[in-house]
């Protein structure tokens, strides 16, 4: 984020998901989730807690689809597994980053750790 070859990263991302079967589509979007939560963390380290918020929110949005695929393919319990472990590891660093943000953007936050406890309670009646 921030780059101006970003745009490019994103591409070649979502290219990538297309061409991978859906297991390994999920461990991708895992991937790309845990990778938008560590460029968020270098972006608070420079100071730019705005954009830092926005890769956060889109890392979520691939933890969900990863977990939404999960469910739909009855994938088996490892891939549920890693689904669950990087919702963890977020939860973590979500909560060290809150420091940062005002009560505005923590609500933001507190929304991510919201859905992510959702998604964790969906997981476990699997």
């Amino acid at each position: 984020p921030g780059n101006i070859f970003y745009p490019f990263t994103v591409i070649r991302d979502k290219v990538a998901l297309f061409l991978m079967d859906t297991a390994d589509q999920c461990l991708h979007r895992l991937s790309l989730a845990s990778e938008r939560l560590s460029q968020a963390s270098h972006l608070i380290e420079q100071g730019d807690t705005q954009l830092a918020l926005e890769t956060m929110v889109k890392g979520q949005r691939y933890i969900s689809e990863a977990t939404s695929q999960c469910e739909k393919n009855q994938l088996s319990i490892e891939y549920q597994e890693s689904v669950r472990t990087t919702i963890n590891e977020y939860q973590k660093v979500l909560q060290d980053m809150k420091q940062y943000y005002s009560d505005t953007d923590r609500a933001v936050i507190d929304q991510l750790f919201f859905e992510n406890d959702a998604l964790l309670q969906r997981l476990q009646k699997k």
